[in-house]
């Protein structure tokens, strides 16, 4: 035996002798999201856009800063705190949203697909507000969420975005 073969002997049986295998990379959970400028995403076409890669779950953080809505012909009169955001699906899937907050706030919450297809959902007095859409997601498409608080205080919210997979 040459002086190179124990060690390249030792190198051989090294994974023998208790070293951990390389694993497989797992679900990191889901992207969490925060706002990031409560005063400039109060308009759809200024919604904050959320770039990075989500998988199947995306949480988004945010706060209303105030409330208010004068009643009127139509049901689109919020006055006060509005937040938007946008982000791409990356999977062809359904999409179901939650809005939840603390409080005895009224939040609503609108889904657009494509800037167009508009669901609001308006759930008076119901926690969390949910959004499930019967029609499958394309990999692709454009997501715009706002959210909206009709009456009450200033609270905190997350919106929770989930993708379940074909």
């Amino acid at each position: 035996m040459t002086k190179s073969a124990p060690a390249a002997l030792a190198l051989l049986l090294l994974p023998l002798a208790g070293c951990p295998a390389e694993e497989e990379a797992g679900p990191t959970g889901p992207l969490v999201y925060e706002e990031d400028d409560d005063r400039g995403n109060y308009r759809r076409s200024f919604a904050e856009d959320i770039d990075d890669d989500w998988g199947t779950q995306l949480q988004i953080v945010g706060s209303m800063e105030g409330c208010g809505a004068e009643e009127g012909d139509w049901d689109w009169d919020y006055t006060e705190d509005m937040d938007y955001y946008r982000f791409e699906v990356g999977s062809d899937g359904w999409l179901e949203v939650s809005l939840d907050w603390e409080g005895g706030s009224d939040l609503d919450l609108v889904v657009r697909t494509n800037d167009r297809d508009r669901t609001m959902l308006d759930d008076l007095d119901d926690q969390p507000v949910e959004y499930a859409r019967d029609d499958r997601h394309d990999d692709g498409d454009s997501i715009n969420i706002g959210i909206f608080c009709k009456t009450g205080d200033a609270t905190d919210y997350t919106v929770t975005v989930d993708l379940e997979l074909d």
